[in-house]
């Protein structure tokens, strides 16, 4: 296929490495609309596009407690995950990945990875990071839960959609083993400096000193502190907390200091 004359000029410009993106996610497509009669069979066609960001080191990686094949690679100084079974689906958003070299996001430190039974190692720039596989996986697909524009980090919720419903006889509740964390993505950068608040009786306690946070790069990275929440606040009515910001940001949350269980009917931002 390489010596025809489209599909070759394609494939360098794909080795030169100079196209952006977006760029480059086109001429892959077309590729794989050419390759896809002739190829009919093969398995990793698909593998750096359409679906999710572009890979480095891909790995095979085995785990019968997963469903799908999985691969393994790298991104940008990120550790990724592709289902070979699902189109190769990313399990995750790049962002929403803990940075081996959290002081540079976009410089590409890791340079293996290789699976070792339920182990994965990583070798980096900064030295080598062991993960289990099995607990890297469910992180991947579970450490951030999101809902009609309101996320989780790392913290287990029901009824997470219920802090914008309007209604405060509902509420999400949230627990975690450490700190809860929630928030809103409102989907594009915005400069907002008031939180409006109304806690459930009895959360109180962990929501004070809380940390209110913004960031413009995910739900779980790149966040600058605010404010904090005050001593005084109070459950069972509305709070309304100004704070200092001339930024904009997309990404506005709230950092509890402690593991209580809290509920919260109703979360705004202006």
């Amino acid at each position: 296929m390489g010596h025809e004359p489209l599909q070759n000029t394609l494939l360098i410009m794909l080795k030169k490495d100079k196209l952006s993106e977006h760029e480059e996610k086109f001429v892959s497509r077309q590729l794989m609309s050419l390759w896809k009669g002739a190829e009919p069979f093969v398995d990793i066609r698909a593998y750096r596009y359409p679906c999710g960001p572009r890979f480095f080191g891909a790995t095979p990686c085995f785990n019968d407690q997963f469903e799908g094949d999985i691969v393994l690679g790298h991104y940008r100084g990120v550790i990724m995950a592709a289902n070979a079974d699902d189109d190769y689906s990313y399990l995750c958003p790049w962002k929403r990945m803990p940075v081996l070299n959290f002081y540079q996001v976009y410089d590409n430190g890791i340079e293996s990875i290789k699976q070792e039974g339920d182990w994965v190692v990583v070798r980096s720039s900064i030295g080598l990071f062991v993960y289990r596989l099995s607990r890297l996986l469910d992180y991947m697909k579970n450490n951030v839960k999101w809902k009609d524009g309101f996320f989780a980090v790392d913290t287990q919720i029901q009824g997470l959609e219920l802090m914008g419903d309007g209604d405060l006889s509902t509420y999400a509740s949230l627990s975690s083993s450490s700190r809860s964390v929630f928030g809103t993505d409102l989907g594009l950068p915005a400069t907002l400096n008031t939180l409006n608040i109304f806690p459930m009786k009895g959360s109180e306690g962990a929501l004070k000193g809380a940390y209110i946070q913004g960031s413009n790069y995910s739900e779980c990275g790149a966040f600058r502190n605010l404010s904090r929440l005050p001593k005084d606040l109070e459950a069972g009515k509305w709070n309304r907390i100004p704070f200092a910001n001339d930024k904009k940001m997309r990404y506005y949350r709230v950092v509890t200091k402690n593991s209580q269980p809290i509920k919260i009917a109703e979360l705004r931002w202006e």
